[in-house]
């Protein structure tokens, strides 16, 4: 009886996730970057922690759950509502920490994959800023090397 009520306990005690909590992805500042993580990944808490004193001028960073359940308000996909394991799908990720930069717009310029350090970070954003035709890695091979 005892193990019943010590159960029931724990689980009334865990703070869940309901479909009813939102998050806004949408940039005030002309760009966003969206990062999606998962509670276990050690390397985006690692970027979490990288980036938590940062100031990016031009961009909102943004995280998300990848396999979450919050409904995410959003113009990366016709403007759909949808939960965030959705948007994960939907961009097909499959690494984390998985990055997305984008315009105020929705429109998606750049995806990378892993833990970025911030030189990198720099230069991503830089790139966006730049609004260049050539390809990011050959941008990067010759501005940030």
């Amino acid at each position: 009886m005892l193990k019943a009520i010590l159960i029931a306990l724990m689980l009334l005690s865990c703070a869940k996730e309901t479909p009813t909590q939102k998050v806004n992805i949408i940039p005030s500042k002309p760009y966003g970057v969206l990062i999606f993580e998962t509670k276990s990944c050690i390397y985006c808490k690692q970027l979490k922690k990288d980036l938590s004193n940062a100031n990016f001028k031009d961009f909102d960073i943004f995280w998300i759950d990848a396999l979450g359940i919050k409904e995410v308000e959003q113009n990366l996909i016709s403007g759909q509502k949808m939960r965030e394991k959705d948007l994960s799908k939907s961009f097909n990720v499959d690494q984390f920490p998985y990055l997305l930069f984008y315009d105020k717009s929705g429109q998606v310029h750049l995806k990378l994959r892993g833990y970025l350090k911030q030189k990198e970070l720099n230069c991503a954003m830089e790139f966006i800023r730049a609004n260049v035709k050539i390809p990011y890695l050959q941008f990067a091979k010759e501005k940030c090397t």
